[in-house]
């Protein structure tokens, strides 16, 4: 059942994989990012590497952040939208990368935003775990998850919540100078966000949220992309076709 997933995809494989990464980046002088840090042991190997002088950053997930391993053990609707890689991890893991976010050790916030429909994850599971797809939503509550349990309860800053959500990914992506930020020169990108609003995430293209029925604060009314309206009250009304291809500079 799901409950193997954790037992395949341990702490260890993960510190591993972030200590022979940070090896060669030492070695070779590269930059490196790690993304989708999920253990509390990874975060510690992130400390020491960058004390000696590692160019390195660490991006992590709300999930992360914000749910436990003890997902697995609840209904298995959950415990199957909970399968993603790397696994969700223990209270003492997420209590760790919370407190690197807040200290400015964790570089930017994502998603790994990869939506599977719930059948599709039965089926899977009735052959046995390895079989069931990894993955979950989160891109369209990233701003509401990180702003009501980041900002509202003080673990965050609004000023570190915009910088984890838009400044610093678009940094990342090789985007300065015209995403991610509200400055001259820049895009005109905008998001009009109500920090008051309260009411419930409900799964959006796939039938399961982490986030589902869940109380929450804030809510965004409006989006503008390069000075033009594509969301309104909350609903979509851009039309398909009208993205722009941004070339990245690479350090």
């Amino acid at each position: 059942g799901p409950s193997w997933h954790t037992a395949a995809h341990p702490p260890a494989a993960e510190i591993e994989a972030v200590r022979t990464a940070m090896l060669l980046a030492e070695d070779t002088g590269c930059p490196l990012t790690i993304v989708h840090l999920s253990t509390a042991g990874g975060l510690e190997l992130i400390r020491g590497a960058r004390a000696v002088g590692v160019d390195i950053n660490a991006e992590t997930c709300p999930q992360y952040l914000f749910r436990t391993d003890a997902c697995y053990a609840g209904s298995e609707d959950l415990a199957l939208t909970a399968i993603m890689s790397p696994p969700l991890r223990s209270e003492q893991d997420a209590a760790a990368l919370r407190a690197g976010l807040a200290a400015g050790e964790i570089s930017w916030l994502a998603t790994d935003h990869c939506e599977f429909p719930l059948d599709l994850k039965r089926r899977g599971a009735a052959r046995g775990f390895p079989a069931i797809p990894n993955g979950a939503a989160g891109v369209g509550e990233r701003l509401l998850v990180a702003y009501t349990l980041g900002v509202r309860t003080g673990l965050l800053s609004p000023e570190s919540w915009i910088r984890l959500c838009c400044d610093q990914p678009a940094a990342m992506m090789g985007l300065a100078g015209r995403k991610g930020r509200v400055a001259a020169g820049y895009d005109a990108d905008l998001v009009l966000f109500d920090p008051e609003a309260t009411g419930t995430v409900l799964p959006q293209g796939a039938d399961s949220s982490l986030w589902a029925g869940d109380d929450w604060r804030g809510a965004v009314r409006t989006v503008w992309r390069r000075g033009e309206r594509v969301v309104a009250h909350g609903r979509l009304v851009d039309a398909p076709g009208a993205g722009t291809f941004l070339p990245r500079k690479l350090r």
